[in-house]
């Protein structure tokens, strides 16, 4: 299994696709930090003693812009653009069946799904990142007081404790959360592809079911159940994991169905 999974992995970040995506979102964050945060940076003074500023509230992440709606609304794009539809073309193009000769259904399966996971998770996470290094160009890392009221987390919001004592674990909690979403979101297409035939198609298939959730989200009363409402560390409506779980698990167990176990049953190529 090591030898396809190499092989799958080098497929998913060495190409082009997986360049694009990266740099699509590393663009909206330089945009971001060129707009936003060094005309602050110039505004940084101090209050009481402390800056009224820090890297934590002003990154993407927690600063809520136009830039930060844009990236957290395309990024199931982002993670699907790299390798999302490469199950199909791989179908397609007969290349399984030559690949079938030389590994397992097993290994080729879980190698797939292991690169196209990763590959979403990282096309999403290194943008947030990079923005995270950018911004701390210009604005100190000062860790974040609650009671200067200049941040957004509140007494309910998730990880709270953590935002206000060890920031950099509340961040790195966050876009450990996002990197796992993406990647579960970039993995649903492998599922699509056994029902849908174009390529194109199946690569947007992770947006559509990001915004099959938003669209039943209004249906309900609480908002929580939007996965932009909770996928962003800025915590817009506080985090409730019980709905994080329940819509990542009903996700999951679609991959399992639709694709190990199809994949599995499946001898047409």
């Amino acid at each position: 299994m090591t030898r396809i999974l190499k092989i799958e992995l080098k497929r998913a970040f060495c190409n082009k696709l997986f360049l694009i995506s990266v740099v699509i979102g590393c663009l909206i964050a330089i945009t971001h930090v060129g707009l936003d945060t060094v005309p602050l940076a110039s505004k940084l003074k101090i209050t009481n003693g402390c800056y009224i500023f820090s890297v934590f509230d002003q990154w993407i992440g927690l600063k809520f812009t136009f830039w930060t709606s844009l990236f957290f609304t395309i990024f199931p794009l982002l993670a699907s653009i790299p390798f999302a539809d490469s199950f199909l073309v791989d179908r397609k193009s007969g290349y399984i069946k030559n690949i079938l000769t030389r590994t397992s259904k097993k290994n080729y399966y879980i190698s797939k799904f292991i690169a196209v996971f990763l590959s979403g998770g990282f096309a999403v996470a290194i943008p947030l990142v990079f923005d995270f290094y950018l911004t701390s160009l210009f604005i100190p890392a000062v860790i974040p007081d609650i009671s200067s009221g200049e941040f957004p987390l509140v007494a309910n919001s998730t990880w709270v404790s953590i935002f206000y004592t060890h920031p950099f674990v509340y961040v790195f909690l966050y876009l450990l959360l996002i990197f796992v979403v993406s990647g579960i979101l970039a993995s649903v297409a492998l599922a699509f592809s056994f029902i849908i035939k174009y390529q194109y198609v199946i690569a947007l298939t992770p947006f559509l079911c990001f915004l099959a959730i938003s669209f039943a989200s209004l249906f309900f009363s609480d908002f929580a159940m939007d996965i932009r409402t909770w996928i962003m560390p800025q915590q817009a409506v506080p985090t409730e994991f019980k709905y994080v779980i329940t819509e990542m698990l009903i996700l999951v167990l679609f991959i399992i169905f639709g694709y190990f176990f199809r994949g599995k049953h499946d001898e047409t190529y």
